[in-house]
């Protein structure tokens, strides 16, 4: 059986989820513990079983729902990604620019991080989009504006950066946001919650380390750092405003 159940989320796992069994593996050896990967096939398969978790990678919106719903710590973060937002157009759209989207019915995922950042950035510019139109997902977003459904979309830079050079032709990516305020957490809850402070340090110090070493490299992490509760609460700022 068990000590704890670790999970990710799916779009980390969705292209190479061998680097997380890497992760799961460290973990284990350095807690003297055993981490069942439990690999979720979607987010919906991941929000209905969260309640098993002790360990998650989370988004910025999970984070969050994790810490107020069930009592969960963010010990760590990466230190060097960030949720952005890429601001897209129809390839036919002649110069577009954030003022294009003044007006505009956008192309989005609501309810995600992403979207919130980029209506963060335009109430700073005074621009204000006539309406967003609900995709199911962000690969979705490319495909209306492909279809000439829509004119201009959000799209998360993260899958934006995943898309085939094929797929990045359907559509044009003009600007992409820097504003560094949002990002995925190591969660600690459930049963490893007593055991916090133990695997904080183990993240923080993975990179001292030839073995952590290799593994952050698989991630693209150069190393972990603590989240600090500012943080934390301009995340939710953020998601409660928008």
């Amino acid at each position: 059986m068990s000590d704890f159940i670790m999970k990710v989320c799916p779009h980390d796992t969705a292209s190479n989820p061998e680097r997380w069994f890497l992760v799961v593996q460290y973990l284990a050896q350095k807690l003297g513990s055993h981490i069942q990967f439990d690999i979720s096939l979607d987010f919906t398969d991941f929000h209905q079983n969260l309640a098993t978790a002790d360990l998650v990678y989370a988004n910025p919106t999970d984070s969050i729902d994790l810490m107020d719903r069930q009592g969960f710590v963010a010990v760590a973060r990466p230190d060097n990604h960030h949720d952005e937002v890429v601001f897209v157009a129809n390839i036919d759209v002649a110069s577009p620019s954030l003022q294009s989207f003044h007006g505009a019915q956008v192309a989005t995922v609501p309810s995600l991080m992403p979207t919130k950042i980029a209506l963060h950035i335009f109430k700073d510019k005074g621009i204000e989009p006539a309406g967003l139109v609900d995709c199911d997902s962000w690969t979705g977003v490319v495909g209306a504006l492909w279809r000439n459904e829509l004119q201009l979309g959000l799209v998360y830079k993260d899958t934006y950066d995943e898309l085939s050079e094929q797929g990045r032709e359907m559509i044009n990516a003009f600007e992409t946001s820097n504003e560094q305020i949002a990002f995925h957490n190591f969660m600690v809850g459930g049963n490893a919650l007593e055991r916090k402070d133990e695997i904080a340090r183990v993240l923080l110090e993975m990179h001292t380390d030839d073995k952590g070493k290799e593994v952050l490299q698989e991630l693209a992490i150069n190393h972990w750092k603590p989240t600090s509760s500012e943080e934390l609460a301009k995340i939710k700022h953020i998601m409660e405003s928008y």
